[in-house]
């Protein structure tokens, strides 16, 4: 959003890799300024502590959805 907002600007940027590598870092900036991000970072789980989902559904799902394409191939 901020770069669209940023690209109705006046000027044209000539060199656009310089300018939305700027808009990011600025961007990147403002959140970490932001009080509400300081007390999201401090309330919210560390990455390392929150469980991986498996990939592959449950032995119960993958019974039920056989179930289902079974019924869905007879009606």
């Amino acid at each position: 959003m901020k770069a669209y907002e940023a690209s109705a600007g006046p000027v044209v940027p000539r060199d656009w890799a310089a300018w939305l590598t700027r808009v990011t870092v600025n961007a990147c900036r403002d959140r970490r300024r932001a009080g509400w991000w300081m007390r999201f970072r401090r309330w919210s789980d560390r990455i390392e502590e929150v469980p991986i989902a498996a990939e592959d559904p449950s032995p119960a799902d993958a019974a039920t959805g056989a179930e289902t394409r079974r019924r869905i191939w007879l009606a």
